[in-house]
């Protein structure tokens, strides 16, 4: 038997523990703005915290501060009955205490609570300390607080660490159309040399050397005279997707796609490149529009349909593989697309399947792979005590085993990767290798990384 490698202690006071259920019943129903009832002193009709519960509706939360004396009957009964008599306006009633567990008294409750059901009253329920705790171990941003040495909560930081923007955007970088979003060439160009150089750029991005690719843009942007639109257009975006591999500066990126757009509208890139853009600038209506707008023009564009399915998806909006045009449902970039969206919506095993799969594709590239990486670091670290402990379940162990593995030797696959993401990328497989308890391998990574 595995003992729980860290201990929580109750809070010291009745102020500091109903703060407390606030933030951890905010956080396990989801409820960005868990409210305070009134202060102390003044009447709460048995309730200290309400909270928002997705289909149920507003739950009150009577926070009580037991320590380790057991909680009695009488207790639950009168907390109960202040509800009632106040005509407090929750769906269920949740008695928070840092007293420990008590069998006999939760059939009790359970009783009281079935019965109270069946009349059309709210239900009861009791969460003892434990529970509190359980809660606790199942959130990395709960255990940053109140375990912050455990795994979950250590992974909880570095994820918080990353940019804003891969907040909005649901990392983008990860969603982008990989190689294929790259601007080709157009036949009609009158001077070839011009579009022999921009292909050299192409080949530089898609072999993850970003550095050299924005030096050999600058050589060959020197005088864009000669340039007709297009290739103007393709030099803009290709300059923008640079920095944003590089993340070097996205609010230049986003400039860079709106001006190759300008340039050439007629262009099924370009005009994904608008979308990406206004995504860039957080102009999220706008880029939707955008989106149906050329989706209308390119009905049969992979890059379109990519952009206008992120902005859907940063709107809120669920894309599955059901949504996808059957032309696209085995491409790399659809596989890990799929895979993110499946990861947002809590559907763990999807998620896991369809980024392996895009992995796994002969055309998967640096971002693909780092997709699926995180998203099984992500997957581990939901199982804190687990990692710890050396007893991942076994959905995670091979998850995390075959995401390790993708970056496998490193000096090819990651460290000529000439992009600020490697560094994110590191940090997520350092702690893929110790939550697999592969101590020799995270320690050679660190020295490899700092060297």
């Amino acid at each position: 038997m595995h003992a729980i490698p860290f201990e929580i202690p109750p809070p010291k006071n009745e102020a500091d523990f109903e703060r407390m259920c606030a933030h951890v019943y905010g956080v396990v129903f989801d409820d960005r703005m868990p409210k305070m009832n009134g202060r102390r002193g003044q009447v709460q009709g048995g309730v200290d915290v309400f909270v928002k519960e997705a289909g149920v509706g507003r739950v009150g939360i009577q926070c009580k501060k037991y320590t380790m004396k057991p909680v009695k009957w009488d207790d639950v009964v009168d907390e109960v009955g202040k509800a009632d008599k106040h005509g407090t306006p929750i769906k269920k009633l949740i008695l928070a205490t840092t007293a420990p567990n008590d069998a006999a008294l939760l059939k009790k409750v359970q009783e009281l609570s079935d019965a109270r059901e069946a009349k059309g009253l709210f239900p009861v329920e009791v969460e003892f300390w434990e529970d509190i705790c359980n809660h606790i171990d199942r959130f990395p941003v709960l255990q940053d607080s109140y375990a912050p040495n455990s795994p979950g909560a250590a992974y909880h930081r570095q994820d918080a660490a990353l940019s804003n923007l891969q907040t909005l955007v649901l990392e983008q970088r990860d969603t982008l159309l990989g190689m294929s979003a790259l601007p080709t060439a157009r036949l009609d160009s009158v001077d070839r040399l011009i579009s022999d150089q921009l292909d050299r750029t192409n080949e530089l991005l898609k072999a993850g050397r970003y550095r050299d690719a924005l030096d050999h843009l600058a050589v060959v942007g020197k005088d864009l005279g000669p340039f007709d639109a297009h290739q103007k257009a393709r030099w803009y975006l290709q300059k923008g997707l640079s920095l944003w591999f590089m993340r070097v500066d996205d609010g230049e990126s986003a400039q860079l796609f709106l001006k190759a757009y300008e340039l050439y509208p007629d262009d099924e890139r370009m005009a994904a490149a608008q979308v990406r853009g206004l995504m860039l600038e957080k102009k999220l209506p706008e880029a939707r529009s955008a989106g149906e707008a050329a989706l209308e023009r390119f009905p049969d564009s992979q890059q379109v349909w990519f952009a206008l399915a992120n902005a859907r998806l940063v709107q809120g909006e669920l894309v599955r593989m059901s949504d996808v045009p059957e032309a696209l449902k085995q491409e790399p970039d659809t596989l890990q697309f799929v895979a993110q969206a499946e990861l947002k919506a809590g559907n763990l095993d999807a998620a896991i399947k369809f980024s392996q799969e895009a992995a796994n594709h002969p055309a998967a590239a640096f971002f693909i792979r780092a997709n699926a990486l995180r998203i099984a670091a992500e997957c581990g670290s939901r199982f804190p005590v687990g990692a710890m402990a050396g007893a991942l379940p076994v959905r995670e162990t091979k998850a995390l085993e075959f995401a390790v593995a993708q970056f496998n030797p490193w000096h090819e696959r990651l460290w000529q990767v000439q992009s600020e993401s490697v560094t994110e990328t590191v940090a997520h497989l350092g702690y893929a290798l110790l939550m697999l308890h592969r101590f020799g391998d995270a320690l050679a990574l660190a020295k490899d990384a700092e060297a």
